[in-house]
């Protein structure tokens, strides 16, 4: 059993789904199959509860806005004096923005810190390092993984 945060769980997942196994033992293969498939439901929630995050946070009129405000920048830039808003409603919209960038992020990052917990058989460090050494991992991704799948 091993607690870890979604955020790691959806990392791990990444690179582990992606990794190659070739000179792992047969029962280590089975393991990191097993380890992989307990992370998919958790970094698939992350995944879909941030897209939810990106769309339901979204303030009245966002895409208007966005679309009137990418006008405004195009047209200030060619000197066109025929702004589809003020720079006082520019302004704002773009402090909305913020807000609602800064929203988001905050949303994922709590998302990202909740605490998750698999049931799975763990590799030992020996099985740990035929997996790295199949692998093209950066020193950061394999703690990374290490910290998921190993005793």
């Amino acid at each position: 059993m091993k607690t870890i945060t979604t955020e790691k769980a959806l990392l791990a997942y990444r690179l582990l789904n992606s990794s190659k196994y070739n000179s792992v033992d047969d029962s280590d293969k089975i393991k990191i199959f097993k380890i992989t498939r307990a992370l998919k439901p958790i970094a698939n929630a992350y995944e879909e509860a941030s897209k939810d995050a990106v769309e339901k946070m979204k303030f009245d009129n966002f895409e208007q806005d966005l679309t009137k405000a990418q006008e405004y920048e195009r047209k200030k830039k060619a000197g066109d004096e025929d702004l589809p808003m003020s720079e006082d409603e520019y302004t704002a919209f773009v402090k909305k923005l913020f807000d609602y960038d800064k929203l988001v992020k905050d949303t994922r990052k709590d998302l990202g810190n909740k605490e998750e917990t698999i049931d799975v058989d763990l590799l030992t460090e020996d099985s740990f390092g035929k997996l790295m050494s199949c692998n093209d991992w950066t020193m950061e991704q394999a703690i990374l993984v290490s910290d998921v799948v190993c005793e």
